[in-house]
Protein backbone atom coordinates (compact mmCIF):
# COMPACT_ATOMS: atom_id res chain seq x y z
CA UNK A 1 0.00 0.00 0.00
CA UNK A 2 2.93 2.61 1.20
CA UNK A 3 4.68 2.34 -2.35
CA UNK A 4 1.53 2.89 -4.02
CA UNK A 5 1.00 5.74 -1.89
CA UNK A 6 3.89 7.35 -2.28
CA UNK A 7 4.60 6.98 -5.74
CA UNK A 8 0.53 8.53 -6.63
CA UNK A 9 1.93 11.65 -4.26
CA UNK A 10 4.82 12.13 -6.35
CA UNK A 11 3.48 11.93 -9.49
CA UNK A 12 0.56 14.02 -8.30
CA UNK A 13 2.44 16.77 -7.70
CA UNK A 14 4.46 16.75 -10.55
CA UNK A 15 8.18 15.70 -9.29
CA UNK A 16 10.76 13.42 -10.16
CA UNK A 17 11.99 11.48 -7.39
CA UNK A 18 14.88 14.08 -6.91
CA UNK A 19 12.59 16.57 -6.45
CA UNK A 20 10.92 14.81 -3.73
CA UNK A 21 14.14 13.88 -1.54
CA UNK A 22 14.46 17.29 -1.49
CA UNK A 23 11.21 18.31 -0.47
CA UNK A 24 11.66 15.50 1.88
CA UNK A 25 14.57 16.94 3.43
CA UNK A 26 13.03 19.98 4.55
CA UNK A 27 12.11 18.05 7.17
CA UNK A 28 14.28 17.42 10.66
CA UNK A 29 13.28 13.79 10.50
CA UNK A 30 14.48 13.24 7.17
CA UNK A 31 17.36 15.16 6.69
CA UNK A 32 19.60 12.86 5.68
CA UNK A 33 17.13 11.04 3.19
CA UNK A 34 19.04 9.82 -0.15
CA UNK A 35 17.91 8.97 -3.26
CA UNK A 36 18.47 5.41 -3.03
CA UNK A 37 16.55 4.73 0.30
CA UNK A 38 13.77 6.78 -1.47
CA UNK A 39 13.87 4.72 -4.46
CA UNK A 40 13.80 1.58 -2.25
CA UNK A 41 10.73 2.74 -0.87
CA UNK A 42 9.06 3.87 -3.90
CA UNK A 43 9.61 -0.04 -5.62
CA UNK A 44 8.86 -1.74 -2.54
CA UNK A 45 12.21 -3.24 -1.86
CA UNK A 46 12.04 -2.03 1.72
CA UNK A 47 9.65 0.32 3.89
CA UNK A 48 9.96 2.81 6.44
CA UNK A 49 8.24 2.44 9.78
CA UNK A 50 4.74 3.20 10.01
CA UNK A 51 5.57 6.90 11.91
CA UNK A 52 7.87 7.59 9.15
CA UNK A 53 5.16 6.66 6.40
CA UNK A 54 2.80 9.10 8.39
CA UNK A 55 5.12 11.69 8.63
CA UNK A 56 6.01 11.15 5.09
CA UNK A 57 2.28 11.86 3.93
CA UNK A 58 1.98 15.08 6.15
CA UNK A 59 4.66 16.36 4.73
CA UNK A 60 2.84 16.27 1.13
CA UNK A 61 -0.14 17.34 2.90
CA UNK A 62 -1.94 14.44 2.69
CA UNK A 63 -3.81 13.97 5.75
CA UNK A 64 -5.88 11.46 4.16
CA UNK A 65 -3.44 9.27 3.38
CA UNK A 66 -1.91 9.03 6.11
CA UNK A 67 -4.77 7.99 8.29
CA UNK A 68 -5.33 5.35 5.67
CA UNK A 69 -1.75 4.22 6.83
CA UNK A 70 -2.46 4.16 10.32
CA UNK A 71 -5.52 2.31 9.67
CA UNK A 72 -4.14 -0.75 7.96
CA UNK A 73 -1.37 -0.66 10.83
CA UNK A 74 -3.38 -0.70 13.26
CA UNK A 75 -5.29 -3.79 12.24
CA UNK A 76 -8.39 -3.33 14.19
CA UNK A 77 -10.53 -5.01 11.82
CA UNK A 78 -9.03 -8.06 13.30
CA UNK A 79 -10.58 -7.31 16.54
CA UNK A 80 -14.30 -8.78 17.25
CA UNK A 81 -14.99 -8.02 21.21
CA UNK A 82 -15.45 -4.64 22.69
CA UNK A 83 -13.22 -5.53 25.31
CA UNK A 84 -10.25 -6.49 22.76
CA UNK A 85 -10.53 -2.76 21.84
CA UNK A 86 -10.53 -1.36 25.24
CA UNK A 87 -7.58 -3.25 26.42
CA UNK A 88 -5.97 -1.51 23.34
CA UNK A 89 -7.21 1.78 24.12
CA UNK A 90 -6.20 1.51 27.56
CA UNK A 91 -2.36 0.00 26.65
CA UNK A 92 -2.04 2.70 24.71
CA UNK A 93 -2.85 5.23 26.69
CA UNK A 94 -1.04 4.12 29.09
CA UNK A 95 1.72 1.96 28.03
CA UNK A 96 4.50 2.67 31.06
CA UNK A 97 1.78 2.90 33.83
CA UNK A 98 0.42 -0.13 35.82
CA UNK A 99 -3.15 -0.49 36.34
CA UNK A 100 -3.30 -0.25 39.83
CA UNK A 101 -1.73 3.25 40.03
CA UNK A 102 -4.39 4.70 37.85
CA UNK A 103 -7.60 3.02 39.26
CA UNK A 104 -9.24 6.34 40.01
CA UNK A 105 -8.30 7.95 36.61
CA UNK A 106 -8.96 4.83 34.81
CA UNK A 107 -12.62 4.71 36.29
CA UNK A 108 -13.23 7.97 34.99
CA UNK A 109 -12.05 7.36 30.86
CA UNK A 110 -14.96 4.43 31.53
CA UNK A 111 -17.45 7.12 32.46
CA UNK A 112 -20.31 6.34 30.01
CA UNK A 113 -23.60 8.47 28.66
CA UNK A 114 -26.36 7.04 30.05
CA UNK A 115 -28.29 9.81 28.09
CA UNK A 116 -29.10 11.18 24.44
CA UNK A 117 -26.27 13.74 23.84
CA UNK A 118 -26.22 16.31 20.96
CA UNK A 119 -23.26 18.17 19.70
CA UNK A 120 -23.40 22.14 18.22
CA UNK A 121 -20.26 22.34 16.36
CA UNK A 122 -19.71 26.58 16.04
CA UNK A 123 -17.94 28.01 13.60
CA UNK A 124 -18.14 31.65 14.99
CA UNK A 125 -16.86 32.82 18.10
CA UNK A 126 -19.85 35.66 18.19
CA UNK A 127 -22.04 32.42 18.78
CA UNK A 128 -20.32 30.46 21.64
CA UNK A 129 -22.54 30.04 24.97
CA UNK A 130 -21.73 32.81 27.36
CA UNK A 131 -20.96 30.10 30.03
CA UNK A 132 -18.48 28.28 28.01
CA UNK A 133 -16.23 31.76 28.04
CA UNK A 134 -16.64 32.09 31.50
CA UNK A 135 -15.12 29.04 32.46
CA UNK A 136 -12.69 28.91 29.93
CA UNK A 137 -11.79 32.29 31.55
CA UNK A 138 -11.45 30.91 34.86
CA UNK A 139 -9.70 28.11 33.80
CA UNK A 140 -7.11 29.77 31.91
CA UNK A 141 -7.50 33.50 33.29
CA UNK A 142 -9.15 36.22 31.01
CA UNK A 143 -5.54 37.35 29.59
CA UNK A 144 -4.86 34.21 27.96
CA UNK A 145 -8.61 33.55 26.90
CA UNK A 146 -8.46 37.10 24.79
CA UNK A 147 -5.06 36.03 23.70
CA UNK A 148 -6.32 32.12 22.64
CA UNK A 149 -9.20 34.22 20.66
CA UNK A 150 -6.34 36.71 19.11
CA UNK A 151 -5.34 33.24 17.09
CA UNK A 152 -8.88 33.51 15.42
CA UNK A 153 -8.30 34.43 11.61
CA UNK A 154 -11.05 37.34 10.22
CA UNK A 155 -12.98 34.71 8.71
CA UNK A 156 -13.44 31.87 11.52
CA UNK A 157 -12.33 29.48 9.38
CA UNK A 158 -9.21 28.08 11.98
CA UNK A 159 -11.47 27.93 15.19
CA UNK A 160 -13.96 25.12 15.91
CA UNK A 161 -15.91 24.87 19.38
CA UNK A 162 -17.86 21.88 19.50
CA UNK A 163 -21.09 22.26 22.85
CA UNK A 164 -22.21 19.27 23.79
CA UNK A 165 -26.26 19.28 25.53
CA UNK A 166 -27.89 16.61 27.16
CA UNK A 167 -31.84 16.47 25.72
CA UNK A 168 -32.81 18.82 27.76
CA UNK A 169 -30.30 21.41 26.65
CA UNK A 170 -28.57 21.66 29.37
CA UNK A 171 -24.14 22.12 29.05
CA UNK A 172 -22.37 18.71 29.48
CA UNK A 173 -18.88 19.36 28.07
CA UNK A 174 -17.38 20.89 25.45
CA UNK A 175 -13.63 21.33 23.20
CA UNK A 176 -12.14 23.97 21.64
CA UNK A 177 -10.12 24.10 18.39
CA UNK A 178 -7.78 26.62 16.51
CA UNK A 179 -5.66 25.88 13.52
CA UNK A 180 -2.23 27.89 13.98
CA UNK A 181 1.52 28.13 13.70
CA UNK A 182 3.99 27.43 16.55
CA UNK A 183 5.15 31.14 15.76
CA UNK A 184 1.52 32.47 16.90
CA UNK A 185 0.84 29.57 19.92
CA UNK A 186 4.76 30.99 21.25
CA UNK A 187 3.25 34.33 21.50
CA UNK A 188 0.10 32.89 23.86
CA UNK A 189 2.28 31.11 25.83
CA UNK A 190 4.51 32.68 28.57
CA UNK A 191 6.83 29.83 28.52
CA UNK A 192 7.71 28.99 25.46
CA UNK A 193 7.75 25.13 24.16
CA UNK A 194 11.26 23.41 24.67
CA UNK A 195 11.72 22.20 21.21
CA UNK A 196 14.08 23.17 18.28
CA UNK A 197 13.22 26.33 16.76
CA UNK A 198 15.85 26.80 14.16
CA UNK A 199 14.05 24.74 11.43
CA UNK A 200 10.14 26.09 11.48
CA UNK A 201 9.45 25.19 7.77
CA UNK A 202 6.99 23.11 9.38
CA UNK A 203 5.07 24.46 12.12
CA UNK A 204 1.64 24.22 11.46
CA UNK A 205 -0.23 23.62 15.13
CA UNK A 206 -3.54 21.93 15.86
CA UNK A 207 -4.17 23.39 19.16
CA UNK A 208 -7.09 22.20 21.56
CA UNK A 209 -6.41 24.01 24.57
CA UNK A 210 -9.65 22.52 26.08
CA UNK A 211 -10.12 18.72 25.26
CA UNK A 212 -10.40 16.14 28.37
CA UNK A 213 -13.71 14.74 28.96
CA UNK A 214 -15.03 12.09 31.53
CA UNK A 215 -16.81 10.53 29.04
CA UNK A 216 -15.38 8.30 26.93
CA UNK A 217 -18.04 9.15 24.12
CA UNK A 218 -17.51 12.88 24.25
CA UNK A 219 -13.76 12.31 24.65
CA UNK A 220 -13.30 9.93 21.53
CA UNK A 221 -15.55 12.35 19.49
CA UNK A 222 -13.93 15.46 20.35
CA UNK A 223 -10.40 13.76 19.17
CA UNK A 224 -12.02 12.65 16.17
CA UNK A 225 -13.63 15.91 14.84
CA UNK A 226 -10.45 17.56 15.60
CA UNK A 227 -9.04 14.89 12.80
CA UNK A 228 -12.32 15.72 10.87
CA UNK A 229 -12.19 19.59 10.93
CA UNK A 230 -8.20 19.34 9.52
CA UNK A 231 -9.25 17.45 6.77
CA UNK A 232 -12.14 19.59 6.14
CA UNK A 233 -9.76 22.63 6.46
CA UNK A 234 -7.15 20.95 4.72
CA UNK A 235 -4.48 21.39 7.29
CA UNK A 236 -2.27 19.35 7.96
CA UNK A 237 -0.19 20.04 10.91
CA UNK A 238 2.87 19.26 12.52
CA UNK A 239 1.94 19.44 16.23
CA UNK A 240 -0.75 18.77 18.25
CA UNK A 241 -0.96 21.13 21.34
CA UNK A 242 -2.99 19.91 24.29
CA UNK A 243 -3.67 21.46 27.73
CA UNK A 244 -4.68 18.95 30.48
CA UNK A 245 -5.73 18.90 33.72
CA UNK A 246 -5.88 15.06 34.23
CA UNK A 247 -2.80 13.10 35.07
CA UNK A 248 -3.33 10.00 33.46
CA UNK A 249 -3.62 11.88 30.13
CA UNK A 250 -0.83 13.72 30.66
CA UNK A 251 1.28 10.51 30.69
CA UNK A 252 0.04 8.87 28.12
CA UNK A 253 0.56 12.25 25.79
CA UNK A 254 3.86 11.88 27.03
CA UNK A 255 4.16 8.69 25.80
CA UNK A 256 3.42 9.58 22.15
CA UNK A 257 7.32 11.48 22.85
CA UNK A 258 4.33 14.81 24.05
CA UNK A 259 6.99 17.70 25.59
CA UNK A 260 5.24 19.66 28.57
CA UNK A 261 5.56 23.38 27.46
CA UNK A 262 4.00 25.30 29.98
CA UNK A 263 2.08 25.25 33.24
CA UNK A 264 -1.13 26.87 34.69
CA UNK A 265 -1.05 28.32 38.47
CA UNK A 266 0.57 26.37 40.95
CA UNK A 267 -2.29 24.43 42.78
CA UNK A 268 -3.06 22.44 45.82
CA UNK A 269 -5.05 19.74 43.64
CA UNK A 270 -4.69 19.36 39.85
CA UNK A 271 -2.21 17.34 38.22
CA UNK A 272 1.60 16.52 39.58
CA UNK A 273 4.33 17.17 37.47
CA UNK A 274 8.03 16.28 38.75
CA UNK A 275 7.49 17.91 42.47
CA UNK A 276 4.88 20.24 42.13
CA UNK A 277 1.22 20.33 41.29
CA UNK A 278 -0.65 22.97 38.86
CA UNK A 279 -4.28 23.53 37.30
CA UNK A 280 -2.77 22.44 34.11
CA UNK A 281 -0.09 21.81 31.85
CA UNK A 282 0.50 22.17 27.91
CA UNK A 283 1.42 19.74 26.31
CA UNK A 284 3.59 19.67 22.44
CA UNK A 285 2.75 15.99 20.41
CA UNK A 286 4.19 15.61 16.97
CA UNK A 287 0.94 14.63 15.14
CA UNK A 288 2.22 12.04 12.73
CA UNK A 289 2.14 9.90 16.77
CA UNK A 290 -1.92 11.51 17.13
CA UNK A 291 -2.55 10.26 13.68
CA UNK A 292 -0.83 6.55 14.67
CA UNK A 293 -3.12 6.72 17.54
CA UNK A 294 -7.02 7.84 15.37
CA UNK A 295 -7.74 4.04 14.27
CA UNK A 296 -8.04 3.08 18.37
CA UNK A 297 -10.17 5.92 18.90
CA UNK A 298 -12.17 5.21 16.17
CA UNK A 299 -12.44 1.62 17.51
CA UNK A 300 -13.70 2.20 20.85
CA UNK A 301 -15.96 4.86 19.50
CA UNK A 302 -17.71 2.61 16.95
CA UNK A 303 -17.62 -0.12 19.76
CA UNK A 304 -19.99 2.02 22.36
CA UNK A 305 -24.05 2.58 22.70
CA UNK A 306 -24.72 5.80 22.47
CA UNK A 307 -22.68 8.11 18.91
CA UNK A 308 -23.05 11.53 18.94
CA UNK A 309 -25.12 13.61 16.38
CA UNK A 310 -22.86 16.82 15.60
CA UNK A 311 -24.66 19.93 13.63
CA UNK A 312 -22.51 22.66 12.56
CA UNK A 313 -24.21 26.20 13.00
CA UNK A 314 -24.09 29.03 10.56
Amino acid sequence: MFKELLKKTRQGKNLSQTDMVDLLSTHPSFERLDKGTYSRWENGRTVPSTQRQIQIMLINSSLKDALSIAREAAGLTLMKSKADIEQRLFDKRFPNVSHSDLTEEISEFHYELNYSTNCNAITNPQHVDPKISKILMREWGEQRYNDFQKLINPDNSNYLLLEYHNCEGELRAHHVIYLTTLRELIKVNKNRPRIMQNNLVHDNVLSTPSTYSSSTTIFCSSILESISFCLERNFTAEYIYIQTSRTAFKEYLESLEGTVTNFGDESKSGLKHFNKTYKWVGILIPFNKMVQQIPIFEAIYSSLDNKIEIKYLK
